[in-house]
């Protein structure tokens, strides 16, 4: 599996510890500030624009964060064929490489990154709040670029990056146990994400006029 999508892996990245030393500002003086003392200290503020400026850069659409067409470079020959999901404005579309199956579902790329934005957002000091915010600000630009004018994140986007803030809570102090099988776990307990999970196509027979194969 491709190891850039499971959080774990990233919150050892010097990315993130720069991420994470510019929202500590006391941390970000004691490793980079000049400790012969003659010059003068940074702005705080600054340092935090800092952070959040690199922050921005890797999350960003088509960053090194944003992992939609390394998964389905890496992974479009295994991608669900043909799989019928509801676009914007409902309208029928059908996916070649954005639909990956475990077990009786079909998960749409997405999640991973999403989870994965929430993870180790945590880490790097963001509030939840902050991050769901940050994320839904970002979606509503990009979506007015491209005439859509519904707003920011969908409720699956929400879903899954609490998922991924839900799971830094929880092993935060033992990262190294977060797997790929307890994010998959955690996924199918999720009640609903919409189009980011859709019973696999061979066994739906209720939506969108799929026939069982």
């Amino acid at each position: 599996m491709y190891e850039g999508i499971i959080p774990k892996t990233n919150v050892k990245s010097k990315e993130a510890g720069y991420i994470a030393d510019c929202l500590d500002y006391e941390k970000y003086i004691r490793k980079y500030y000049n400790k012969n003392g003659l010059a003068p200290l940074p702005d705080p503020i600054s340092i935090k624009g800092i952070g959040i400026k690199k922050w921005i850069s890797m999350v960003n659409t088509n960053k090194p964060w944003d992992h939609k067409k390394k998964i389905q470079e890496k992974f479009g020959m295994i991608a669900v064929k043909d799989r019928p999901f509801l676009g914007k404005n409902k309208q029928l579309k059908f996916s070649q490489l954005s639909y990956h199956k475990y077990q009786y579902h079909d998960y749409f790329l997405d999640v991973w990154s999403n989870i994965h934005y929430g993870f180790v957002g945590r880490y790097c000091g963001f509030s939840e709040k902050t991050l769901l915010t940050g994320s839904d600000f970002q979606q509503a630009v990009a979506n007015i670029k491209n005439a859509n004018f519904k707003g920011g994140d969908d409720q699956a986007d929400k879903i899954t990056m609490q998922l991924g803030m839900d799971l830094y809570t929880r092993y935060k102090d033992k990262i190294e146990k977060l797997t790929y099988q307890i994010i998959l776990d955690e996924l199918e307990k999720l009640d609903t994400i919409g189009q980011s999970r859709l019973l696999h196509k061979c066994f739906d027979t209720s939506k969108m006029g799929v026939t069982v194969l």
